[in-house]
């Protein structure tokens, strides 16, 4: 069975952003993985580098970012390059399943809208993959799904949003 990246296809329909919960919730992920200057960051499924850029600017950390993507790469690298972080940050094509990093490499894992884009047993396999690079101590940040707590109603139409 061929398989399309999540991200593509939602591409082809137009949508080129994917941040569950916008720039919120990635701020709201980011507080919880309690990264400082030392902090050893992977970011999977990094697309094109924006939160890794965040990362750096914000807590000047070392961020890889790995995705299968080899176009998402070439973006992340021209904005990687355009914010002068390439001391910084680094680029690795690679799996999730698969990650190409020793074990035990990295203080903090965080990805956004990418777990529920895997199918099958591909899931299982990703997670077994962090838990396999992360350092003793360290911690897996991931949503792909966010629901804030406060609800507004819509004055669209009258359902709650």
């Amino acid at each position: 069975m061929m398989y399309e990246a999540g991200h593509v296809f939602l591409a082809r329909i137009g949508k080129t952003t994917l941040r569950p919960g916008g720039i919120e919730a990635t701020e709201w992920l980011i507080d919880q993985a309690a990264i400082t200057q030392e902090t050893k960051v992977l970011e999977v499924a990094c697309n094109r580098g924006r939160t890794m850029i965040q990362l750096a600017q914000r807590f000047g950390c070392a961020v890889t970012g790995v995705d299968l993507d080899e176009n998402a790469l070439q973006n992340a690298k021209a904005n990687i390059e355009k914010n002068n972080l390439q001391e910084k940050l680094t680029l690795i094509h690679g799996d999730a399943t698969a990650l190409p990093f020793e074990d035990n490499s990295f203080d903090v894992i965080i990805n956004e809208a990418m777990l529920t884009m895997l199918v099958g047993d591909r899931k299982d396999k990703a997670l077994k993959e962090y838990f396999r690079v992360l350092k003793p101590g360290g911690r897996v940040v991931t949503q792909d799904v966010f629901l804030p707590l406060k609800t507004r109603h819509s004055k669209r139409n009258s359902e709650w949003v």
